[in-house]
């Protein structure tokens, strides 16, 4: 899970430099531009500014900076549509990090929350989660973060 967790923080700390913006469509507010990630993190909106997704044996991982200075990134054993938990079964799992050097986690050492791929098709995958991750790198205060109203719209 290390290996992932590095693997998410150094994917999206390289968009940044490397990717240009995406934003809503603004044709249908539940819809994302393709290459978008976004959801309510401890009840503020945020959106990624620069977003990858890669596939490969039947997993897929992706990974985006955005506003309010966080990086956030995901894994998910699949690549077809379906609810995936997290945990010791899941087959889930999240990391932010806020570039101070404080990293939060829903995964097998803790945490909770589910993602849905609703749309994987030609090289794009679709979905929503929602996830409470605790932290497990860095000294801020805050042990526990929420995200809520997850969205992704992701090409790889």
């Amino acid at each position: 899970m290390r290996t992932t967790r590095i693997g998410f923080l150094l994917a999206g700390w390289l968009l940044a430099a490397s990717c240009g913006s995406a934003t809503d469509d603004g044709d249908q507010p539940d819809q994302l531009a393709p290459g978008t990630i976004a959801g309510t993190i401890d009840g503020t909106a945020w959106i990624t500014t620069a977003a990858i997704a890669i596939a490969a044996g039947g997993r897929v991982l992706a990974a985006g900076t955005g506003t309010q200075n966080l990086t956030f990134g995901f894994g998910v054993t699949a690549t077809t549509p379906g609810t995936f938990g997290v945990g010791s079964s899941g087959n889930a799992s999240a990391s932010l990090a806020d570039g101070t050097g404080n990293v939060w986690e829903a995964a097998v050492s803790g945490g909770g929350g589910t993602l849905t791929i609703s749309s994987a098709a030609s090289n794009q995958i679709e979905g929503t989660f929602s996830f409470t991750m605790v932290r497990t790198i860095g000294s801020s205060p805050v042990m526990t973060r929420t995200i809520t109203n997850g969205r992704f719209n992701l090409r790889y």
